[in-house]
Parts: C-alpha cells; sequence; structure tokens
C-alpha cells in the first residue's frame, strides 16, 4: 500500500469515528456477516409456503431438539407456518422474536412491523434451509415492508420483488407503483428509528427500492444497510430512486446499486412515458441529510447521478462521508450541491479513496454529458485519493472530472487525486462564485495523454484559490492546457496565474492506466464483459458472497494500476538554531533510483538538500517566521512527483529562556 493510501485511511478512520453509532451489540462472522443469538425468551417461528400449515405449525424456544444447534438451519421436523401473517401474529412487539421463512419458497404476502427489546436482542425477519436463493416475495403494489418508528430490529435475505412491474416477467401488469422497504419516523409517543439492520435483501422493480423519510425531526440512530443489491428500479409518472433518504441518519456498507431508475434509455428530454431514464432519478437521492456514511458501495447504471445529495436554499445537510466506493456509469458519479442554491448548505463532507470509471458510457437519459464529482456550496470539506478514470464515449462531451459551481464553497481540500484519460472538455471546473474562500487544490495529477482535453477552466479570479504540488499533462495544444478568464494559458502562464510554482509539466507512466472493469473480470477467471460483470456484481449474496467482487477489492485493483511515485515525507523535524540537522526524504512506487531537488521555494540558510534526499547542514539564520517553505521535486527513472515541505527554525534553548526572562522583565515594569 503506497503512503498516500496509508494517509488517507488514517483520515477516514477519523471520519468513521464521528460516524453514529452502527449495529449496536450485533457481532459479525469471519465472513463478515451480522451474527444473531436468540435471547432465553426468543420465540423462533418457521414459515413454509410449500410445507407449512397454520392449523399446526408452532413457535419453537431456543435450544429446542427439533432446531438442533442452528436455528438458521433446523436438524429435525419442525412444524412451520404457511404464511407469513400468520406467523407474524405469534411474535411479540417489543420483544427478540425471530420470523425465519424458507429458502426458495415463494410468497405473496408483505410483512409486518415488530420491535425487538435491545440492539442486541432483536427482532427478525430471516431465511432459514439449505437452499441458495433467499425466500421471495412477490410485491403486486403497495409497500413490500412498511415501518415506521421501528426500534431493534433486523431484516435479512429477503428478496423483494415488484413481479408486476418487471417486463420480463410473466405477470406483467404495467408500472403501477410498489415500494420495497418504506421506513417512517415518528415522534409521537416517543418513538424514533433506533437499531435498524438491513442485510443481504435483494430488492427489484420498486418504483423505489428503500425510501427512509424523517420529516419531523426524530431521531435516527444505528440505521445500518448492508450488502444489499437494489436493482431496476423506475417509473412512468414520478420520480425513482434506487434508495430515496430525507432528514435521516444511517450508513450504507458494501450494497450494490444497479440500473435505478429507469428502465430505457431516455430521449434527453425527461419524459417518463416509458420508464425512460430522467435527470430526476438516481441510484441515491439523500435530501436534507445528516451523519450519514457510504463505504465499499457499488453504484452501477444510475438513471443520472449515483449518489444525489440536496439540501435546498438556506437548510443544511452535514457530515456526508463517501468512502472506497465504486461509481461506474450513469451520467454523474457525486453532487453534492443540487437543487437550490443557497450558502454553504454542505458542513463537513468527505470523498475519500473512491473510484469513478467509464462515467457517460451509457448515457442513460440520452444526454452527452459525463460528470465525475461536482461540489456546491460546501462549508468544510475534502476530495482526497480518488481516481476519476475512463470517460471514452465519444459522443459525451462536456466531461468535467471535479466541478466547482453554485452560490460558492470555502474550506475545501482537494488533494492526491488521479484525473486520468477523459474525453470531452475539461479536467477540473471553477466557476466564479463569490463564496468560495480558502479552496486547496493539491498534490493531484490531472493526466489526458493522447487526448485534447483541457486541464483547468477557471472564471474564478485565481487568488482565492491555492493551487501547488500538481502534476500536468495533456496532449492538447501547448499553449491551451488551461482556460482562465476565457483566455487559454500554457504551463509557464498558468504558474504565474495561479501562483503554482511547485507545479510539474510531466508525462507521468502509470503501471497499468488502461485497467477496467471487463480486465478486472478477466484477472479473476470471468468474461472479460462488461455485461459479465454486472451480472457477477448483481449476483452477491449471502450464500453466493464472493469477495473479489466487492468494491474495495475491484478499488485496490485499480489503484495499483495508478501507483506512481510520491514524495512520502509527510512533515519534517524542527530545526535549531546553530545546531546540526538532518533529515532524509522518502519516496513510494518508484521504479529505480529517486533522485531530489529543490523546485521551487529556499530551504533555511545553512542546509542543503543532496540528490539522494538527506537534507543536512546547520542552520543560520532565524527570521520572524522562523518557518521555510520550500518544494522539493522526487524523480525516478520516469517520474517525477512535487511535495511542499515545511522546516520550522526555533532558536537554542538557552536563547529561548533569555528571551523569556527579557520578556518578563520588561512586564513587570
Amino acid at each position: 500500500m503506497h503512503h498516500g493510501r496509508t494517509r488517507l485511511l488514517g483520515v477516514a478512520a477519523v471520519l468513521l469515528a464521528c460516524c453514529p453509532l452502527v449495529e449496536a451489540g450485533m457481532g459479525r462472522d469471519v465472513n463478515g456477516w451480522t451474527t444473531f443469538t436468540p435471547s432465553a425468551d426468543t420465540r423462533i417461528i418457521y414459515v413454509s409456503s410449500s410445507g407449512g400449515n397454520d392449523a399446526t405449525a408452532q413457535w419453537y424456544a431456543p435450544g429446542n431438539g427439533a432446531i438442533g444447534a442452528d436455528p438458521f438451519n433446523p436438524t429435525g421436523a419442525i412444524l412451520p407456518y404457511a404464511t407469513i401473517a400468520a406467523a407474524s401474529a405469534v411474535s411479540r412487539n417489543g420483544y427478540p422474536d425471530w420470523v425465519l421463512l424458507k429458502r426458495g419458497d415463494q410468497f405473496f404476502e408483505k410483512l409486518a412491523t415488530r420491535n425487538g427489546r435491545a440492539a442486541d436482542e432483536r427482532s427478525l425477519y430471516g431465511a432459514y434451509g439449505g437452499a441458495t436463493s433467499r425466500p421471495l416475495l412477490k410485491i403486486a403494489s403497495g409497500v413490500g415492508w412498511s415501518c415506521s418508528g421501528i426500534k431493534h430490529a433486523a431484516i435479512v435475505s429477503m428478496d423483494m420483488y415488484a413481479y408486476k412491474r418487471d417486463p420480463a416477467s410473466p405477470d406483467y401488469a404495467g408500472a403501477a407503483g410498489a415500494t420495497m422497504i418504506d421506513i417512517g419516523v415518528s415522534s409521537s409517543g416517543g418513538t424514533n428509528v433506533v437499531s435498524l439492520l438491513i442485510e443481504d435483501c435483494l430488492l427489484r422493480f420498486g418504483s423505489a427500492n428503500i425510501d427512509f423519510e424523517n420529516r419531523n425531526g426524530s431521531t435516527c440512530l444505528d440505521v445500518l444497510i448492508r450488502r444489499n443489491v437494489l436493482l431496476d428500479s423506475y417509473s412512468t409518472n414520478s420520480h425513482s430512486q434506487g434508495m430515496f433518504a430525507y432528514g435521516a441518519s444511517c450508513v450504507l456498507e458494501e450494497n450494490i446499486f444497479d440500473h435505478n431508475g429507469w428502465l430505457v434509455q431516455g430521449g434527453g428530454n425527461n419524459d417518463q412515458a416509458r420508464g425512460a431514464a430522467t435527470v430526476f432519478n438516481h441510484n441515491t437521492y439523500y435530501s436534507h441529510c445528516h451523519d450519514v456514511t457510504f463505504r465499499g458501495n457499488t453504484f452501477i447504471r444510475a438513471s443520472s447521478i449515483g449518489n444525489k445529495w440536496t439540501a435546498d436554499s438556506d437548510e443544511r445537510a452535514s457530515n456526508l462521508s463517501m468512502i472506497d466506493n465504486l461509481y461506474v456509469d450513469g451520467e454523474v458519479g457525486i453532487s453534492i450541491g443540487g437543487n437550490n442554491p443557497g450558502t454553504y448548505r454542505f458542513p463537513n463532507a468527505a470523498i475519500i479513496s473512491n473510484v469513478f470509471t467509464d462515467i457517460g458510457l451509457s448515457r442513460p437519459t440520452g444526454r452527452t454529458l459525463a460528470w465525475y464529482v461536482g461540489v456546491q456550496d460546501w462549508d468544510g470539506g475534502v476530495i482526497a485519493g480518488n481516481l476519476l478514470l475512463h470517460q471514452t464515449n465519444t459522443v459525451v462531451k462536456n466531461t468535467h472530472g471535479i466541478s466547482f459551481s453554485g452560490t460558492g464553497s470555502r474550506n475545501v481540500s482537494v488533494r492526491d487525486n488521479v484525473i486520468h484519460n477523459l474525453l470531452g472538455r475539461y479536467g477540473v471546473t471553477l466557476t466564479d462564485s463569490a463564496g468560495n474562500e480558502n479552496i486547496v487544490f493539491s498534490g493531484n495529477k490531472v493526466q489526458f495523454p493522447g487526448l485534447d482535453t483541457r486541464l483547468v477552466v477557471s472564471e474564478e479570479p485565481l487568488p482565492v484559490m491555492t493551487f501547488r504540488d500538481s502534476t500536468y499533462y495533456s496532449d492538447c495544444g501547448a499553449g491551451t492546457w488551461f482556460l482562465y478568464d476565457d483566455g487559454d494559458m500554457g504551463f509557464a502562464s498558468w504558474q504565474t496565474a495561479a501562483r503554482e510554482q511547485s507545479a510539474v509539466a510531466h508525462k507521468l507512466v502509470f503501471p497499468d492506466p488502461a485497467r477496467t472493469v471487463q480486465t478486472y473480470m478477466t484477472s479473476i477467471g470471468g468474461a472479460g464483459t462488461y455485461a459479465a460483470f454486472i451480472a457477477a456484481v448483481r449476483g452477491q449474496s449471502k450464500t453466493n458472497w464472493r469477495p473479489e467482487l466487492t468494491a474495495h477489492a475491484m478499488n485496490e485493483y485499480f489503484r495499483a494500476g495508478f501507483a506512481s511515485l510520491d514524495v512520502a515525507t509527510e512533515t519534517l523535524p524542527q530545526a535549531v538554531l546553530g545546531q546540526a540537522y538532518t533529515a532524509a526524504l522518502t519516496a513510494a512506487n518508484a521504479t529505480g533510483a529517486v533522485s531530489w531537488s529543490v523546485l521551487a521555494g529556499s530551504m533555511p540558510s545553512g542546509l542543503v538538500l543532496n540528490a539522494d534526499g538527506v537534507i543536512s547542514g546547520t542552520p543560520q539564520v532565524l527570521d520572524v517566521a522562523g518557518s521555510h517553505a520550500f518544494t522539493v521535486l522526487a524523480r525516478d527513472a520516469i517520474n517525477a512527483n512535487p511535495k511542499t515541505l515545511v522546516i520550522l527554525v526555533v532558536p537554542e534553548p538557552c536563547e529561548l529562556a533569555l528571551c523569556a526572562a527579557v520578556l518578563l522583565m520588561v512586564r513587570r515594569r
């Protein structure tokens, strides 16, 4: 793992430490699945549409001989119920009762709401038996599982299918709406959503696959949605999302979202009549939400946006973190900004260590755009360590890697990202917004070999931005790499205008920049096609879980393809005036020996940087600030990487004591 990745994981750990409590009281098995242990008074209730009988069924206490050691795989001749309704009537609200549906069976029923007793004593809808397929709930209309103010509950391994909305189903009856899971928050009676787990569910063809709304300001605590597969939502007369959330707090972990918000490709006019893709439909749409983390998810072929975040006008949506997710296709990766502009609406947003690839490939809405990351009206945030790759659709020309727009953002760090091979307009776009303040663009690798894509376009007065330490290259004309205030600029002019003397113009050579999801499939022994990738990822389940098909595994594959030379040193020790000083710089991902030099700025008087990366000497002068910033340049056999570092020179201890004594005497006078 190279140094940048290690540093960013440290940032991610801090962010996760600030997240709401997740899956309290629950453990995980060796494969990462949540483990459930019945309480002494748990009722274990089995349901089988193929072999159950409501008249003769019974519930079981833990340890009953008919169950055996594992309640999810009973060894004896159990007596299941035939219907979910009868089984749910036996389960008790406020108790850790389990209703287990037989794998492979079909049910034309919905689930009831039952609260558990505590975070480690949850009510459970789950699956039992040796079949590999989940229990299938065929939802004709309405909501498959509707719960308001639910507490201490889990739903695991359900296949919830709006079968009459699937055009490939023999029962297809049109596009009448159906929602698979609807979570509501109600403050009446002091109820909130607390300790809710949704795991290993297959949710498909809903008008919304999950709808989670908190419109009264109640509490959402410990809501975890993990390792589910959400597919093919659409609507012909309204908006449609893979998951919609309003005012909610939750964690999404290792889920798969594919082809949500649309049935067929749109014509560019947002006509929904045929279930066509529109700009209003997305894999996830989160509005006015707080304390939300997405980690390790795979987002594919959204109608428009992989993750859409809104906070209208003077509203806020805070503490939003997207970490180590994979975004493929659709027309926008992440947009944190819609819909109505307002100053600093998004405090503390983080987009860290994600991979975006082939945005714009399928053109779902019929438009010709590929926007990877969109930023509007942030109030503090970081975009770091991401790979933004492979916009290759020649029809798509409206391309942005990272775009700043809206009324303005402040205190945002954009660092250590790779923006590569984006056919179209621009790598980075900065619009003229009066509210922009303290936006720092540093250490990025913006590389467009073989393309005429511009690197950066800025309408923003450059002095309000900070640019440093980036490595640029494009095969567009040498005098047109940058566009500032409608004027073309070459690299040297950009350095002057942007005050980025620490930048480098260099065509980087990456280990394997041509990596795609297709080549990844080949690398794990599968067919090297886009269709094979989609089919494999959509097939993830608890009984068929392939770790190599998780977002993290696939992202690591992409990251290895871009592991080029980096300056690994982050900080340097302080120097003492008049005392010998030595510090060694280090590099990561080098090809051959590394040679070091000072690219910009100046080191403290008396210190020198040797070609081997050792800083040595004796500081001779203490200026007013005592702090010296300079940019080092590392070069290996093929690549170059700049990094601005700081050495603080302090007085000798005796001088410090003398200064303090003099100051004390002056004050006493």
